[in-house]
């Protein structure tokens, strides 16, 4: 890794995201992303050949080029991807439609164009759209103007009303063509909406289980208890500190002790607690010192090997874990990994981690997992 001796990187956590609420934001945010990413093959390949050239290059641009979730809170208003065709640059923004029963397709007026002084919308000359529907496997690349002059801008109920260049169905699916080879692209999209979805059900359940045992101690007198030196007790401290916003003053502490508690021995169920753990420290973080990220860093590695260890057992983890518990704890530990890993390289500077080039790069066989939950 690439931090110095004595480095330390400054990090610091939006507070206009409360903790509690915080993993279902990164959640929605990755939804767009898996498209964005998955799409982005397709695309290089489709502008090949429709400029009859293997001179292209599409990449993924925008304040999310590299980060899925900006912990700042903050969006990039910046088109999706920038694309080389023979070394001429293009710039698409993207979107998709889940239904193709809409009565019109809707555009943000600041996608579209910019107001002059006046009021007078301009429309955005460096840039196009590029719409996939979902259900038709079908896509359209089109520009701005082109909104401008086939839509009308007026509120859409469904963003609260706010207002957007609304464009008729009947003249909007008139300019799109089906590709088969969307289909499989779309295939992915929607099975990794499937494990992100599945994912969620990890905190849900740890978040009802505190809840019954909090109960117990007004309905049934018994006794909450955290036991400390080992590893539920330090996930329970972690997970009750994150659902009341707070974190640990000792935190370089807290991250090493952590981090030691790793054993190639950890089920899946155990491995998502200390994944928790280590992501929810990490986010709290407002500085890194070198050691510590360097820690860190070894724990990535460390986690991406037991990784691809619990999927060559199949996820057959422990004995007492059900095929969907093993698939949803090792889901939301992988959804952890990936983002850690992102930030450290991307944030941090460190070098000699794998990148994550798409969320849940890390499945090896998705279907087997999506016939798992």
């Amino acid at each position: 890794m690439s931090a110095g001796e004595n480095s330390q990187v400054v990090y610091a956590q939006s507070s206009d995201i409360k903790a509690r609420t915080y993993l279902q934001y990164r959640a929605d945010m990755k939804k767009k992303a898996i498209a964005e990413l998955e799409i982005r093959e397709w695309l290089e390949g489709m502008l090949k050949a429709k400029h009859d050239t293997g001179d292209v290059k599409v990449e993924k641009s925008g304040g999310d080029r590299y980060m899925w979730f900006p912990r700042s809170g903050k969006i990039s208003g910046e088109p999706d991807y920038t694309a080389w065709i023979n070394s001429e640059k293009h710039r698409f923004e993207f979107q998709y439609a889940e239904r193709d029963d809409l009565p019109y397709y809707d555009f943000k007026v600041s996608k579209v164009g910019r107001k002059k002084s006046g009021g007078t919308r301009i429309p955005h000359t460096d840039r196009e759209f590029l719409y996939v529907i979902k259900p038709l496997s079908a896509f359209a690349v089109f520009s701005p103007q082109w909104v401008m002059d086939n839509g009308k801008e007026g509120p859409v109920p469904a963003w609260g009303s706010r207002p957007a260049f609304r464009v008729p169905a009947e003249k909007f699916k008139a300019i799109f063509a089906r590709d088969k080879k969307l289909g499989g692209v779309i295939q992915a999209v929607d099975q990794k909406n499937r494990l992100l979805e599945a994912q969620s059900r990890f905190l849900e359940g740890e978040g009802n289980k505190i809840s019954g045992e909090l109960q117990q101690v007004v309905d049934e007198e018994k006794a909450f208890t955290i036991i400390p030196k080992n590893l539920d007790g330090f996930y329970r401290a972690c997970l009750l500190m994150d659902k009341i916003g707070k974190y640990p003053k000792n935190h370089s502490m807290w991250m090493v002790y952590g981090e030691s508690m790793y054993s190639e021995e950890l089920n899946s169920y155990e491995f998502a607690k200390l994944v928790y753990s280590l992501d929810f420290l990490y986010g709290g973080a407002t500085m890194l010192e070198s050691n510590v990220l360097s820690r860190l860093s070894d724990a990535m590695r460390k986690f991406s090997a037991h990784i691809k260890h619990m999927q060559n057992q199949k996820l057959q983890t422990s004995q007492t874990l059900s095929p969907k518990e093993e698939a949803v704890n090792f889901l939301f530990a992988v959804n952890l990994y990936e983002d850690m890993v992102q930030e450290l390289i991307f944030l941090h500077k460190v070098n000699d981690l794998p990148p994550i080039k798409k969320i849940f790069q890390s499945v090896e066989d998705m279907d087997f997992l999506c016939g798992m939950i």
